[in-house]
């Protein structure tokens, strides 16, 4: 059997100035990439979340609202008050009493 040859690798370029150049270049850039990436995430989820956080606050305060802002400002503008409560009639018919529980216990409880 005859040994095969031994082929040697191609040898690398040399790094020369403009090779150097090129490869901090080219890791600025995907640095500088990464960084927008991040940056541009975290200020959209917080704006996002402050937004939301504003939306549920807004809705909770509307929520324990009697009277909606709007109509009691159209009523002002329009030059009439809210009615009182007093000026409504008294209901026609007395409320029915509150239902009682049954009282058929077991024997066997006191």
């Amino acid at each position: 059997p005859t040994q095969r040859p031994i082929i040697t690798p191609t040898p690398t370029p040399t790094l020369d100035a403009a090779m150097l150049a090129a490869r901090i270049v080219d890791g600025a850039i995907a640095a500088a990439g990464w960084i927008w990436f991040a940056l541009g995430s975290l200020l959209f989820f917080t704006v996002a979340g402050i937004l939301a956080g504003l939306s549920f606050r807004q809705q909770e305060q509307q929520r324990y609202d009697l009277v909606d802002e709007r109509d009691a400002e159209d009523a002002f503008l329009a030059g009439s008050s809210l009615p009182d409560i007093d000026t409504f009639p008294p209901p026609d018919h007395p409320a029915s009493p509150a239902p009682t529980p049954p009282d058929d216990w077991p024997s066997s409880l006191p």
